[in-house]
């Protein structure tokens, strides 16, 4: 037989087998990878999405005017005092 025909009872070397085989394996990696990294991006983009879901939730509970003035004044009265504690404690570093 020469070159040029196939030879219908040709019989691909294990050699041959296991290159094409390496191939598959690395195409399969590629493929499995790329997919990871959707399947990574679509769980953040999920999880953002719950946390937004959360803070307007959490936001329609408390939008009164009675309850944003209350939470409004807690934190203008604790800002006001971590204030105060920064100033004593420069005070004290001074002396």
């Amino acid at each position: 037989m020469n070159g040029n025909t196939k030879d219908v009872n040709y019989q691909p070397l294990a050699s041959e087998i296991i290159a094409d085989q390496q191939k598959e394996v690395e195409e399969l990696k590629l493929k499995l990878h790329k997919t990871e990294e959707l399947r990574d991006l679509y769980y953040t983009q999920k999880a953002v999405a719950i946390m937004q879901l959360d803070i307007i939730n959490f936001i329609s509970r408390i939008y009164s005017e009675e309850t944003l003035t209350f939470i409004y004044g807690f934190v203008k009265s604790a800002y006001k005092h971590q204030i105060e504690e920064e100033q004593e404690i420069e005070n004290d570093g001074e002396m």
